[in-house]
């Protein structure tokens, strides 16, 4: 008898299409199977959202621990439903392909992942499943994803850290230690080019034993000139590293374009802004791109990090609003100052400490390392989340680990989370670029904060062991911008330490900590009496809205720059930063400086000497005058003794040059001045001051609009190490100045007082037309009003100054600077003097 096939037997197709919208994907999910019985309104919004039209660049925006991971995964399978070829899910970490992996299982989707060079299966290359794996693995050049496999559309999680992973591509970061002929083989060329502006000093500071970490950012000249050689140098080494070779591919024939830093132990180059746009996922704009991100209250580092300004949904979420309590170093002093506190607190609990290098980890050394590598890193996470207690260090991670509720209840936070490249520590530390940095910082505390509470029943204890991480989070101005809760979090938290430090023991805090933890009744009664009813500033909102705004124009214009820069459009590139100069001048004067040294770095790639100068010139306007740049110098002048006064460094700048060139940068000068002596708006006369003391010598800043904190104006003299701050009332005219405004101003001395302790500070200039003080004020004596008239007065002697040299010969000019520095009529304390018209103390 013949074995015949039963075709019978054989399942058959089941009716209707596939499933696209992810909401209904969601309810197809197998019965039982999952644990998520239904979407969060939250999610569900998310996705009704980003449905209506899933062919644009979209952010999602939800709060951590709010499900954008399950959102996520229903919509890369909705892509995929509708007809995307090549799906493709990246996650910052091999650990987050696990977990995402595991909770699309879990709603009945299959998925294919890709990591340490495997695909898991075919679904993906059968057009059956997306894959999911690292943003490394999609963004290097030699990606798997490319050719059959290139992508159709992409999903991005934890996209607020995509600015860090998107560098480290970019990046070739050369260790003595791992690379030590590559590293002694590049010095020559980078000592040679700060020698050339006469910077080796600088150089040697640098590479001293004594240097303590510092970094230097290498003359970007220097290094144009010195590129081929450069790069013939790193391929050379480069085939014994991968972690050299591949960030060398999309470097080759940039290396001028790339800002280089030098440490004791590492030289790091690196674009000054990322060229997103020639990585091959992210050039095509007709793939859908979806952004999942926690709550961000600017674009701004998105489209730095992946060259697109997409559509945010936000939906409302009540998830991520676990209980959280901060108990700040400055309140429990003792307990924070000896390490053993918390190893034996890990004896109890499970702790988590986070620190933002490996350099600062060291501190912590004598009662827990950090793990040795990434497999190490998995390997250890998981034997810290099946423990009852223990501790687990973090360096340099604020992202890609979850531990929910019993897994860690405790944080430790000891240091800012700033430095994750050199290049950013350089902005942060030498070039005091803050402002640039206030939503990345709020964004990584606020994903710091949500490593170990996720849910709304979460809750945990914060031990902020560090001042500069306190100081930060207690700026009124920086909690603008966290999250609402966060920010009530934080005010119930100062609260909260301020009723307990008069009495506080070591014990006391154990005992405090314990009876959080055991959800102590009196405890969350007074947690639950503070949240909702102590609101940020409606003034100090508005403040961020303004900043966030213009930081997401800043951050096109440099996504545009860099790109043009890269295919060579030197002078389109040019044109995105010029063309809106003013406006960042005068909204962020520093960034403004930096912007400056790339320009100037531009015209000398078109060999244009003279732009090229003024533009490195107004670089050191903004940002002091040690920058790595040439300065312009004629044969005849010969050798040239360093500044020995303000003044001096001030007038030097007006040296070099025909008469029409000095002329045109003094015009330039006057005119950028005369908004100080108008009715401006306060932030173009807080600019306009700035410039005139910067234009005279000192480095001047803007600390309330750099910092967020102090006065207005500061200008420093770094020879005779003295401090002049000025605090702006330019709108009063026939009114006094009021009580609170005299404890702004007196907090605002103090503030420059603190934070200069090495510098005299004289007092506090109020620069107003306002000449009285309210009966009820009680200022200090030391706090003195001047006034249009008076800084004018001493602007015209200085342009005076230089209208005369400008008639001399250069060599004439640099012997009148050095004699008017000398003078005791242009000190800075006699300026000072000049400046200060009577002290408010004894006006009335």
């Amino acid at each position: 008898m013949v074995d015949t096939f039963d075709f019978g037997g054989l399942e058959k197709p089941k009716a209707g299409a596939k499933l696209t919208n992810p909401r209904d994907i969601f309810r197809a999910r197998p019965s039982g199977k999952s644990k998520i019985k239904e979407l969060w309104q939250g999610q569900a919004k998310a996705l009704d959202d980003w449905f209506a039209k899933p062919d644009r660049n979209t952010l999602i925006s939800m709060y951590t621990g709010a499900g954008k991971t399950l959102v996520g995964c229903l919509i890369a399978q909705s892509l995929l439903n509708q007809g995307r070829r090549n799906v493709v899910y990246a996650c910052p970490t091999i650990d987050l392909i696990r977990q995402t992996e595991k909770e699309a299982n879990a709603i009945g989707l299959n998925t294919t992942t890709y990591f340490e060079q495997n695909f898991s299966n075919d679904g993906f290359d059968q057009g059956k499943s997306f894959c999911i794996t690292t943003y490394q693995a999609l963004l290097i050049t030699r990606t798997k994803f490319r050719g059959q496999r290139r992508p159709g559309a992409i999903i991005f999680d934890d996209a607020h850290v995509g600015e860090r992973l998107v560098r480290d591509v970019f990046t070739v970061r050369i260790s003595k230690i791992d690379h030590k002929d590559l590293f002694v083989s590049l010095l020559p060329d980078i000592e040679e080019a700060f020698t050339e502006i006469g910077q080796k000093h600088n150089f040697d500071a640098v590479m001293a034993d004594t240097s303590a970490g510092s970094v230097a950012l290498c003359p970007p000249n220097g290094i144009y000139a010195r590129s081929d050689r450069i790069q013939a140098t790193l391929q050379r080494f480069a085939g014994s590293s991968f972690e050299i070779e591949l960030p060398l591919d999309y470097l080759k024939g940039h290396i001028g374009c790339c800002a280089v830093t030098i440490s004791k132990n590492i030289i790091e180059f690196t674009p000054a802004f990322l060229p997103s746009m020639n990585i091959l996922a992210l050039e095509d704009n007709a793939v859908p791109k979806v952004f999942l991100s926690a709550t961000v209250q600017s674009r701004g580092d998105i489209i730095r990090a992946f060259g697109k300004s997409p559509f945010v949904i936000e939906p409302d979420v009540d998830a991520g609003r676990g209980e959280r309590v901060l108990l700040f170093g400055s309140a429990i002093p003792s307990f924070v100052s000896d390490k053993q506190h918390i190893n034996k607190l890990s004896q109890k609990h499970k702790v988590l400490i986070s620190v933002p290098s490996e350099r600062s980890s060291n501190n912590w050394a004598p009662i827990v390392t950090a793990p040795s590598d990434a497999k190490a890193f998995s390997a250890q996470l998981d034997q810290f989340r099946a423990a009852n207690t223990g501790k687990f260090l973090l360096v340099g991670r604020y992202d890609g680990i979850d531990l929910p509720d019993d897994d860690c209840r405790i944080m430790v936070v000891d240091g800012l989370p700033i430095g994750t490249s050199q290049l950013e520590r350089y902005s942060f530390d030498r070039l005091h670029l803050d402002q640039a940095f206030f939503a990345r910082i709020a964004n990584r505390i606020t994903q710091l904060f949500g490593r170990i509470n996720r849910g709304k029943n979460d809750y945990g204890v914060y031990i902020i062991a560090s001042r500069d991480f306190e100081n930060w989070i207690r700026n009124v101005s920086n909690q603008a911008f966290f999250p609402k809760i966060l920010q009530e979090q934080v005010r119930l938290s100062e609260d909260f330490c301020d009723q307990i430090k008069a009495s506080i023991t070591d014990e006391r805090v154990y005992s405090i900590i314990d009876q959080i933890i055991d959800r102590d009744p009196k405890w969350v009664e007074y947690y639950n009496a503070h949240i909702g009813l102590n609101p940020l500033d409606d003034k100090k909102i508005e403040q961020r809205d303004q900043y966030t705004k213009v930081d997401d124009q800043f951050a096109k214009r440099e996504a545009n720059f860099i790109v043009k820069l890269w295919q060579g459009d030197i002078q389109g590139a040019i044109a995105e930063f010029e063309e809106e100069f003013e406006t960042i001048r005068s909204n962020n004067p520093r960034l403004a400086g930096w912007y400056s040294v790339w320009i100037g770095t531009a015209y000398n790639m078109l060999g244009n000497q003279s732009a090229m100068f003024d533009w490195f010139d107004e670089a050191r306007n903004r940002l002091g005058g040690k920058l790595p740049l040439p300065r312009r110098q004629l044969d005849e002048i010969g050798t040239i003794h360093p500044e020995k006064t303000v003044i001096e460094e001030g007038l030097r700048r007006f040296c070099i040059g025909s008469l029409p060139e000095v002329m045109k940068r003094g015009l330039k000068a006057r005119e950028q001045a005369k908004l100080a002596f108008g009715d401006t708006p306060h932030n173009i006369a807080e600019e306009a001051v700035r410039q005139i003391g910067a234009n005279l010598g000192f480095d001047a800043r803007r600390p309330c609009n750099d910092v967020h904190d102090g006065p207005d104006d500061l200008w420093l003299d770094h020879h005779t190490k003295i401090a002049i701050p000025i605090e702006l009332k330019n709108e009063k005219k026939g009114t006094a100045i009021n009580s609170e405004e005299v404890g702004e101003i007196f907090q605002h001395l103090e503030w420059t007082r603190t934070n200069y302790k090495g510098y005299s500070v004289p007092g506090i200039l109020v620069y107003t037309e306002s000449s009285s003080v309210t009966d009820s004020s009680n200022p200090s004596l030391d706090m003195f009003f001047t006034n249009r008239e008076r800084l004018e007065s001493l602007w015209d002697d200085f342009t005076q100054i230089v209208a005369q040299m400008a008639k001399t010969t250069p060599v004439e000019r640099y012997a009148i600077a050095s004699q008017v520095g000398e003078s005791d009529k242009w000190t800075s304390e006699a300026i000072f003097n000049r400046l200060a018209l009577k002290s408010l103390k004894q006006v009335n």
